[in-house]
């Protein structure tokens, strides 16, 4: 049964109930099983800290680091904790940003930042519109798993040509939901489910969106790039990206304008290290396969990285960029700052390594662990023990 002709996928079902769901606040994280984890708290702290004394050492009195989709702020609030441990918080300041205000109404209110009283500020932004929102220098900017969240255009290459992939919705006719937003709750079927989702009632009650979206089947749908509905700007740069890269024959990846509009915000006021942390690609893929360029959790979804486009970016706007080597579809970084102003704290960051492994591949490692289960114990202990060490 149809629930949604095809659409790029910022309009796609999925994506709209995404973007309506972070309006619980922290508890869409555990509803929807979305990971959040040691990549925001002390031991990446730990790693980002030489980036801060670097900026300090270089005659900065104060280092203004910038968390843009910082959620909860948990990222933030370690390394100010570190910049504490090392006797530096005073020449600190972090400025916590997120789109959605119930997240950062419950990190102000949930008192992780008292003691920093002073050294960090709150503002509520969209991180891809915020460049009059933005003002003074950024000596610090940290992207953590940011991109991942934002609902991308999925691009390959077909027959020589340069396509979109479109979303096409779709649902078992025989599905049953619940809506509990009534007492007592109600039976609905999926015919009753897909009217109020066109009229635009299902919005309103997250919980059956939420139903819907776990439902559903998507099927992509190429369509040539000149019908898809991506502007003609997206479409140039998309064609001089494939135009230098290698491999381009066979290219299945995820961009958005966003991307562009982000790196280029921040490099407007940056004068030390932008930091891309996420997951995702970082060589061309020989495969067509479509599925890793999207992860389902429950109703939400989250999207791999292309490394290579976010590089080309760098390099248009005349910025220095490095990007680690990692497993494809692991957590992958990339720094970039302008020229000249590389510093070897930036590359310890990617290269760092943990009793052979690299630091993100011990952070994916832990959370695939499922904690609940004795025989996990040995291997977190040990995970951890090796972090201790490095």
């Amino acid at each position: 049964m149809w629930v949604q002709s095809p659409v790029l996928r910022p309009q796609s079902l999925r994506a709209q109930f995404l973007d309506l769901s972070w309006q619980r606040g922290s508890a869409n994280f555990f509803i929807e099983d979305i990971p959040f984890s040691y990549s925001s708290g002390p031991m990446m702290a730990q790693q980002l800290l030489p980036l801060v004394q670097q900026v300090l050492h270089q005659g900065e009195a104060v280092c203004e680091i910038y968390e843009l989709g910082a959620g909860l702020g948990m990222l933030s609030k370690h390394l100010l904790a570190a910049c504490d441990e090392a006797g530096i918080l005073g020449q600190v300041n972090a400025h916590v940003t997120d789109f959605s205000a119930p997240l950062l109404a419950q990190a102000q209110a949930s008192g992780a930042f008292d003691r920093f009283d002073g050294h960090v500020q709150f503002q509520c932004l969209d991180a891809a519109q915020a460049s009059d929102q933005i003002t003074g220098k950024m000596h610090l900017c940290l992207m953590m798993y940011l991109l991942d969240s934002i609902p991308p255009y999925h691009v390959g290459v077909e027959g020589g040509q340069l396509v979109a992939y479109q979303i096409e919705s779709r649902l078992d006719e025989e599905a049953v939901f619940i809506d509990s937003s009534v007492i007592p709750p109600k039976l609905l079927s999926a015919r009753e489910v897909i009217a109020r989702f066109q009229s635009g009632e299902i919005t309103q009650n997250l919980p059956l969106f939420s139903q819907l979206s776990q439902a559903i089947e998507e099927h992509w749908v190429p369509c040539p790039i000149y019908e898809s509905g991506m502007s003609d700007s997206d479409q140039v740069m998309l064609t001089r990206f494939l135009d230098q890269a290698s491999g381009s024959d066979t290219l299945r990846f995820n961009t958005h304008p966003a991307y562009q509009t982000l790196i280029q915000m921040v490099a407007r006021h940056l004068t030390g290290a932008g930091v891309i942390m996420d997951f995702g690609q970082v060589r061309s893929s020989q495969s067509s396969d479509l599925a890793p360029l999207a992860k389902p959790y429950l109703g939400a979804q989250c999207y791999s990285v292309y490394f290579p486009f976010l590089e080309f970016v760098c390099q248009e706007l005349d910025l220095e960029v490095r990007v680690s080597d990692f497993e494809d579809h692991d957590t992958q970084f990339l720094i970039f700052n302008p020229k000249g102003a590389c510093s070897d704290a930036q590359v310890q960051l990617l290269a760092k390594k943990n009793n052979g492994q690299s630091l993100v591949t011990v952070i994916d490692a832990i959370d695939e662990l499922t904690l609940n289960s004795p025989d996990d114990q040995p291997q977190l202990e040990a995970l951890l023990a090796g972090l201790s060490e490095e």
